[in-house]
């Protein structure tokens, strides 16, 4: 299969006006009263949430608190549960490689409810340690959210002790936050990770309504509701008579431009009013050219349908800057490098993150097959246990893992289990497989893939497996 780059270059206009724009609100920086939601579990585990407004102007940010709390008069010791409501960001509650975190959250336009939630809030978040703890007991001081650990090291198998900690933070958001994109970055963001800190990267807030929401791996999960409304607010256009430009090339056995390309573009004035999605047609050199944007930066959306796979990305620009995304085809690994034209000296910034690719659209099933399909190359993993387990298959386009998965699956199992997965044919690829143990029992757990084979009898310990494909 061929590797294919394409470039999109986004050049804007560097003319500039002054304009104001008065909402229906007065300037002030009041808002509307806080508000807290909680939940309390039968074990005695209460859930807080709180923002510090229901209502904000645009511009202004929001601030989340959370907590996990003990209600009990004594010491309470749960067990990790992993019992999910919705999927957002990872919170750190306590250090990220102490696995897993207890705690997820997510900002995101529209009004959900606690039960609709999960249909907007519904991506898993990945990431590795080089070594870490797998947590089997949270041990909660009476009527607090102080808490010990214990656990297994995962190098040397060893019982922990870790603590204390205190299960409560609070962040601060700007925006709502695109969970796709944010999942897909190679390194995802975990609220109140410190070293680095990986706040998520969010889409500023626009006149609208928004839902904040905060589970916990226990099965408890809270909503709350924002509000933004306009304010008065001044921002920088390029002047009437500019514009912007965009082109889609590709880079592979020399470079082409990509004519006949749809794109959509959004408009959005000084962040409060949004037209009409409007679609433009590459040229014959690939650009498309958009008269006087009379707004502060415009989202474009683009499907690209070559080399095998379908790939979809949107990105947001503003008319002081020059954007290059450079997507590779057909891992659909996207580097971003945005170039603020008007600053001295001028300055650039670059991420790398994922973007969906559409084959393949899905996760194998595990199953109990007693014999293998007949195909070119496999990957076929076998895991025995008698007790209960969890499993992350991940697939990457070499052995070092530089680049993200191009897919990762998530199982779920007791007792035996085989799992089969067709090679695409991406690079010269290779499958990693962790399982972990979900009882305290000293029952071996045995993984096998590809001829390669690793084992545990540790209570809730994990096993890690990797292989290229087999030939069958």
């Amino acid at each position: 299969m061929s590797f294919t780059i394409i470039i999109l270059i986004v050049v804007g206009a560097v003319g500039l006006v002054s304009f104001s724009q008065s909402g229906a609100r007065p300037p002030e920086t009041g808002t509307k009263a806080t508000s807290t939601a909680a939940v309390s579990s039968p074990d005695g585990l209460r859930l807080t949430a709180k923002v510090n407004a229901t209502e904000i102007m645009v511009g202004q940010s929001l601030n989340v608190s959370l907590s996990i709390a003990n209600t009990l008069p004594g010491v309470d010791s749960v067990k990790p549960s992993n019992v999910w409501l919705f999927h957002g960001v990872p919170v750190a509650l306590w250090p990220p490689c102490y696995f897993g975190l207890p705690a997820q959250a997510a900002v995101v336009e529209g009004n959900y409810t606690l039960q609709d939630i999960q249909t907007a809030a519904n991506v898993t978040f990945s990431y590795m340690c080089m070594e870490g703890v797998t947590v089997d007991h949270v041990i909660f001081q009476p009527n607090s959210d102080q808490v010990n650990l214990t656990g297994i090291y995962d190098v040397t198998g060893a019982n922990q002790s870790l603590g204390p900690f205190h299960m409560s933070l609070s962040f601060t958001t700007g925006g709502y936050w695109n969970l796709q994109n944010l999942s897909r970055e190679i390194n995802i963001p975990i609220i109140g990770e410190q070293y680095p800190p990986r706040p998520p990267a969010y889409v500023p807030f626009v006149p609208g309504e928004y839902t904040i929401a905060v589970a916990d791996e226990w099965g408890q999960a809270v909503v709350l509701h924002l509000t933004v409304v306009p304010g008065q607010t001044t921002c920088e256009l390029p002047v009437e008579g500019t514009a912007l430009y965009l082109q889609v090339v590709a880079l592979g056995n020399g470079s082409y431009p990509i004519a006949g390309q749809v794109v959509t573009g959004t408009l959005t004035t000084c962040n409060t009013v949004r037209e009409s999605p409007r679609t433009f047609v590459t040229n014959s050199s690939g650009y498309i050219t958009i008269p006087s944007p009379n707004g502060n930066y415009y989202t474009f959306s683009l499907v690209y349908d070559g080399d095998g796979g379908v790939y979809r990305f949107n990105e947001t620009i503003s008319p002081l800057s020059t954007t290059y995304l450079t997507i590779d085809v057909p891992l659909g690994v996207v580097t971003q490098k945005v170039c603020y034209d008007m600053s001295t000296p001028r300055s650039c910034t670059s991420t790398t993150y994922r973007i969906d690719v559409l084959t393949p659209s899905s996760c194998p099933s595990a199953s109990t097959l007693p014999e293998l399909p007949t195909m070119d190359r496999i990957f076929a993993i076998r895991i025995n246990y008698t007790g209960q387990w969890n499993a992350t298959l991940s697939l990457y386009a070499d052995q070092t893992t530089s680049n993200p998965p191009y897919l990762t699956c998530h199982y779920q199992g007791k007792g035996g289990a085989f799992i089969m997965i067709q090679e695409w044919n991406y690079g010269t690829p290779y499958a990693y497989v962790t399982v972990h143990k979900l009882g305290g029992d000293s029952g071996e757990l045995v993984v096998a893939m590809n001829g390669k084979i690793d084992d545990t009898t540790a209570p809730f310990g994990s096993v890690t497996v990797y292989s290229a494909p087999q030939s069958v």
